[in-house]
This record gives structure tokens, sequence and C-alpha cells, in this order.
């Protein structure tokens, strides 16, 4: 199989659905997946797509930005604040059997 057949196979495969005037030049990653993309716009730009900075920077359940000591807008602060909260009552019940 050609390189050009395999970008046209790997560019089907794409994550995400592009506008029609968009065209997909370059698809690489590891078997049927694809982490990287090059892709033209209907301007003619070029743009350089990384799933690994889309998974990293998805901010749809991420909306605070600055410090991670008081964030409560992020997702993964609370994920933390539960999971030293189940510690916290896991101790505590640990100290109250153990008296």
């Amino acid at each position: 199989m050609r390189i050009e057949d395999k970008n046209k196979t790997k560019c089907k495969n794409l994550p995400f659905y592009l506008p029609n005037s968009w065209t997909c030049l370059n698809a690489q990653g590891p078997g049927p997946f694809v982490t990287k993309a090059t892709l033209k716009n209907s301007k003619g730009e070029l743009i350089h797509w990384d799933s690994r900075h889309n998974r990293k920077h998805n901010f749809k359940f991420d909306t605070s930005v600055g410090s991670t000591w008081w964030a409560p807008g992020a997702i993964g602060w609370w994920i933390g604040i539960l999971f030293f909260h189940r510690i916290y009552i896991f101790l505590q019940l640990e100290l109250f059997l153990h008296i």
C-alpha cells in the first residue's frame, strides 16, 4: 500500500468531522488510530491537530484557570476533594471503631 493510500485511509478515521470545505492532507498514528493530522481549511491555511493537546486541553468540564489550591470550576479539583473526603471518613471510622 502506498503512503498516499495510507493517508487517505487514516484521514477517514479522524475522531471528528471536518467541514465540507476542509481537507485532510496527512494523518499519522499507530494502527487505525489518528494521533496527528495536518488539515487545510477553506482559507487555505494549514492546521496541525494533535490528539494529546485535544485530550489535555479540553475545557468542557474545566472552567477555571490559575491556582489549583482553590479551583472549584475544575473537575479535577472536585475529584480530589471527594477523594480526600472519603479518606477522611474512612480514617474517622477506623479511629472510632478501634477505641
